[in-house]
């Protein structure tokens, strides 16, 4: 602006000097006039435009400064709210830790572990005196973070700094009394208070470091309790069951199964932690794993080594006599014709199982065996016992012929069935994280 006043001071002595001129040349001397009055107007619109510009950046210098403080008054309350729920949360967790130190702590914290029924183990942290304001207090605190965290709420690593620092606080022991007291978060058809609880523990991924398999003594390491591999209990169960439908014929052995798992595992499937993926992994491929404890239950013995077993070392190579003699008498007289040979069992066997020979049809029978020197009695057996020998191996031939042969493992459905429903169940206790 002060240029343009300048041109128009300088301008008005040279209209009134030349006037002449400018009257005759009027036109030209308009079109110049409205030519600087353009450019002055561009000029003040420039000139506008740099303050309006330097307005705005520091209106926005203001709201971002504004902004930060903002940033950090929330910051510094939530912090202040952090520290406050930490002090209360260590309190209470030094009441249970000094529980836990104590005799009857220990002992409490034993039966939790052992239990075999999960829901036991549950029902046994609700309303004790030590352990649950401790439990509370942990959710609030964890839900504070969650819920007042001062950055943006996908920052779960900000998220993390904070929940990291609380668990690091946490021994093993409890942190095992915090996954059982989450651990259960649906019953009757509906969602318990434990659903959140156990989202936040999901969230801050709580039991990434956690064993839930050796809980150690606060005092005293060396005192421990100890959980088998995570599936030891059940396939040994499982084993058991096959053993006795597949080598005794105990075929409702398994009419009243309901597999159990540890505590242990079903926290390892619950939550992330070391065995987690294992014990994935075993449900995965759960059929494969008890076809395997099925098969390796099978009477493996071949057929010939079956009619061994029976036979060879106890009635192969006997003589037999039809006096009747004590238990030591040496017989009158023994030829080679008088040994027992395989193919001579195998007709006795074809008889019984014919029933052309009968047990107590054919007394006269003995079965001997010599010394070395033909001169002594070793072994005495009467035809009854024979024959019992012989109903043994055909119970076990076809036993062997039932669970070889059939079309499908019957047994191994059974048990997989099962097992798919405590996954099941286990799964409907589980909350994804968020």
């Amino acid at each position: 602006m002060p240029i343009i006043l300048s041109i128009i001071t300088i301008l008005i002595p040279l209209i009134v000097l030349f006037w002449d001129w400018f009257n005759a040349n009027a036109n030209v001397i308009g079109t110049i006039t409205t030519s600087l009055a353009f450019f002055a107007a561009i000029w003040t619109a420039l000139e506008g435009r740099k303050s309006a510009k330097a307005a705005f950046l520091a209106v926005r210098a203001a709201e971002n400064s504004l902004d930060d403080s903002r940033k950090n008054f929330k910051k510094e309350a939530f912090n202040q709210r952090f520290s406050l729920l930490l002090e209360q949360h260590n309190n209470y967790l030094n009441k249970v830790n000094e529980y836990l130190r104590s005799a009857d702590g220990w002992q409490f914290l034993s039966k939790v572990f052992n239990h075999s029924i999960h829901t036991e183990s549950f029902y046994m942290l609700k309303g004790h005196f030590a352990l649950s304001p401790y439990m509370r207090i942990l959710y609030h605190l964890l839900k504070s973070i969650e819920d007042d965290y001062y950055g943006d709420k996908e920052d779960f690593v900000g998220m993390k700094k904070y929940s990291s620092l609380v668990r690091s606080l946490i021994s093993n022991d409890v942190l095992y009394l915090i996954a059982v007291n989450a651990s259960i978060t649906y019953e009757q058809g509906k969602r318990t208070q434990y659903e959140r609880y156990q989202n936040l523990l999901h969230r801050f991924d709580f039991f990434e470091h956690a064993d839930f398999y050796r809980i150690n003594d606060q005092i005293n390491a060396s005192k421990t309790i100890e959980c088998q591999s995570p599936f030891y209990d059940l396939e040994s169960d499982i084993k058991m069951r096959f053993s006795k439908y597949c080598l005794d014929g105990i075929y409702n052995i398994l009419d009243d199964y309901e597999p159990t798992l540890p505590v242990s595992t079903i926290l390892s499937y619950m939550y992330s932690s070391p065995k987690n993926e294992i014990v994935h992994k075993y449900f995965a491929d759960i059929d494969l794993n008890i076809n395997n404890l099925f098969v390796n239950e099978i009477n493996k013995k071949s057929y010939q080594e079956l009619f061994k077993s029976f036979f060879s070392f106890k009635f192969i190579n006997t003589y037999v006599i039809k006096e009747s003699l004590d238990e030591h008498e040496m017989p009158d007289e023994i030829t080679e014709d008088m040994l027992l040979s395989y193919s001579m069992i195998k007709s006795i066997i074809r008889g019984i199982k014919s029933k052309r020979l009968t047990k107590m049809g054919n007394p006269q029978f003995r079965y001997v065996r010599l010394s070395v020197n033909n001169n002594k009695v070793i072994f005495h057996s009467l035809f009854e016992q024979l024959f019992d020998a012989v109903n043994e191996y055909l119970i076990e031939v076809n036993r062997k012929n039932y669970v070889s042969f059939m079309k499908e493992y019957l047994p191994v459905n059974r048990v997989i069935l099962k097992i798919n429903e405590m996954e099941k169940q286990l799964k409907s206790q589980t909350i994804e994280s968020i």
